[in-house]
């Protein structure tokens, strides 16, 4: 969500953006550039990596080798208390998962913080074995491509048995959301109002949408704020027991 807050951070009437968790991505060079503005209106900070975005971009000359050598330089100069975790190059299906390691492994040279990525390719053995290995795992929660959502509650059982908080990648459907007690999750959908034109469940003219982007995007966020902090109340007894 980092782009859309920066942008709205620097447009004087939303200077006073209320705080809040926020995920961003490394692919993004003119985020990463304005870091400096989302520390300042975050509370937590997540960084994906954009390896998947970085390999499916045509536009890019350089090799996914030293994409990984500019993200751990970038973790080495940027790394702070308010960045909960870094996720590593889940990339598995396009180079292999011997290759992901090796990147994983060059990766926590810079940070203790990586985030190790599941995908059911991988198989439940290598997901016992992050749970039980990493203090902080995550799962890949695209709709009908990854987990059944009937299965997504074992996973978070078992990282939670080995004292290992998860982070659910896709996951913002609000019917998962309240019985399943993931630790954090994120998605894209936040701001479909102003990409896909529906705002409570109203469809926008683009016309409209180009005119009054900032203020849907400002209403979107405030929503989802919301959100966040329903679920972060519903749940976060069970977290600190």
């Amino acid at each position: 969500m980092g782009g859309s807050l920066v942008e709205l951070y620097e447009q004087k009437d939303f200077i006073n953006l209320p705080k809040t968790d926020i995920l961003v991505s490394f692919f993004s060079d003119s985020l990463i550039k304005k870091f400096n503005i989302i520390e300042k209106i975050s509370d937590n900070i997540l960084v994906d990596s954009g390896a998947f975005s970085f390999q499916n971009n045509q536009t890019k000359n350089n090799s996914i080798n030293n994409y990984v050598q500019r993200y751990a330089k970038w973790i080495r100069k940027n790394d702070s208390e308010k960045i909960t975790g870094f996720f590593e190059m889940d990339i598995d299906i396009i180079v292999g998962y011997e290759k992901v390691l090796e990147y994983r492994s060059l990766l926590e040279e810079t940070t203790n913080k990586i985030i190790p990525v599941w995908h059911k390719d991988l198989g439940i053995s290598e997901f016992k074995k992050m749970a039980q290995e990493y203090d902080y795992i995550s799962v890949s929660c695209v709709k009908d491509k990854d987990i059944p959502p009937k299965q997504l509650p074992h996973f978070v059982k078992y990282a939670h048995k080995n004292n290992a908080k998860i982070h659910g990648l896709g996951m913002t459907r609000e019917k998962i959301l309240n019985t399943v007690p993931f630790d954090s999750v994120d998605s894209s959908s936040w701001f479909k109002a102003s990409r896909f034109g529906r705002l409570y469940d109203k469809k926008l003219n683009s016309d409209y949408i180009k005119t009054n982007r900032y203020d849907i995007v400002f209403i979107e966020y405030l929503e989802f704020i919301k959100l966040h902090d329903y679920y972060y109340n519903k749940w976060k007894f069970y977290h600190n027991d």
